[in-house]
C-alpha cells in the first residue's frame, strides 16, 4: 500500500486536483522502486490510496482519482476499518484486501469454486461459506470479497455480521 494523506482541522471543501496529479505522476517511480526492492518475480499488487480527514471531495476529484486507479479513504472509511479490526482482529487485513483488490483477477482461483449454503434467517437470505482447503494470500481476500457481496445483498455490514454470529453461538 502506498498512501498520500491530507487533513484539515475542520471540514472544508477544497480541490485536490493538483495533489492527485502529483501523486499519480509518482506512481511509476514508486512502483519501480518497490519492484527493484522485492524483485520482479514477486507478484506484488500495489494499492494506491489517498487518505483524507475533514476534506469534502468534489465529484471531479473523485473521478480523477478513480481514473488514476487511486482509492479514496476518508475519515468515515478509516473508522469503519478500525471497527472491523476491533471485531475480527488480524483477519481485518483480508477484509481490507478484499475491498481494495476486489476487481482484480486472481489466477490462483481460476476454475475453483467456493462451497456455500444459501438459506433464510429472519426473512433474509444468507450464505454460509465454508473453505475446504486452507486458502493463502489473495485467495482469502477473494473468499472475503465473496462474503462481502453476499452480505451486501441483504444490507449487512461486517460488524453486523460478527454481532449476529456472536448471538447465535
Amino acid at each position: 500500500m502506498v498512501a498520500e494523506c491530507k487533513a484539515s482541522g475542520s471540514f472544508v471543501k477544497r480541490s485536490l486536483q493538483k495533489d492527485i496529479e502529483e501523486f499519480a505522476n509518482l506512481k511509476k517511480p514508486i512502483a519501480q522502486a518497490i519492484h527493484k526492492r522485492y524483485g520482479v518475480d514477486k507478484k506484488l499488487k500495489i494499492i494506491w490510496l489517498f487518505v483524507t480527514e475533514n476534506i469534502i471531495w468534489s465529484s471531479p476529484d473523485k473521478e480523477r482519482a478513480k481514473g488514476e486507479n487511486i482509492r479514496i479513504i476518508t475519515e468515515r472509511e478509516l473508522r469503519y476499518y478500525s471497527q472491523i479490526a476491533d471485531h475480527i482482529g488480524k483477519a481485518a487485513r483480508y477484509q481490507f484486501l478484499a475491498e481494495f483488490l476486489k476487481d482484480q483477477p486472481i489466477p490462483e482461483l481460476s476454475g475453483k469454486t467456493v462451497p456455500a449454503v444459501r438459506g433464510r434467517l429472519g426473512g433474509r437470505r444468507f450464505y454460509c461459506i465454508g473453505v475446504i482447503e486452507r486458502p493463502v494470500g489473495n485467495e482469502v481476500a477473494s473468499v472475503v470479497a465473496l462474503l462481502i457481496r453476499c452480505l451486501q445483498t441483504w444490507n449487512a455490514t461486517y460488524p453486523d455480521f460478527c454481532a449476529i454470529g456472536r448471538r447465535q453461538l
